[in-house]
């Protein structure tokens, strides 16, 4: 006996979701349930990426979202941050990177042009 399947499907609107239209919220919600019903998604991930879905809801109703978000933000520039001091030590050794602040500060000098460049 052949076993079907049955998936309910449903969209699900988040606060910030409250526009007219299709979001993407919702968009990128229908391709998920269509991968899973189509078995494109196992079952296992649908479960995971609903799970994150309905925590991050939950961090955007009581505003810990924006801080997750800020603390992700901060924490990639941090690292970005040192990956550049790094690569700029290393060009420094290399002698390949003078930074400003070690260029010998001189006077601006006036030169001449020579009369055939003068207009």
């Amino acid at each position: 006996m052949l076993k079907t399947k049955i998936t309910p499907l449903y969209e699900r609107l988040s606060r910030d979701d409250e526009l007219q239209g299709e979001s993407n919220s919702i968009y990128h919600q229908k391709e998920m349930l269509d991968d899973n019903a189509l078995g494109k998604l196992s079952d296992a991930r649908y479960a995971a990426l609903d799970a994150q879905y309905a925590k991050e809801q939950e961090r955007k109703a009581n505003g810990k979202q924006k801080e997750y978000e800020e603390r992700i933000k901060a924490a990639k520039k941090a690292e970005m941050e040192a990956k550049k001091t790094a690569i700029r030590a290393e060009d420094m050794a290399k002698g390949v990177f003078i930074s400003v602040g070690s260029i010998p500060k001189e006077e601006p000098q006036k030169g001449t042009a020579p009369a055939s460049v003068a207009v």
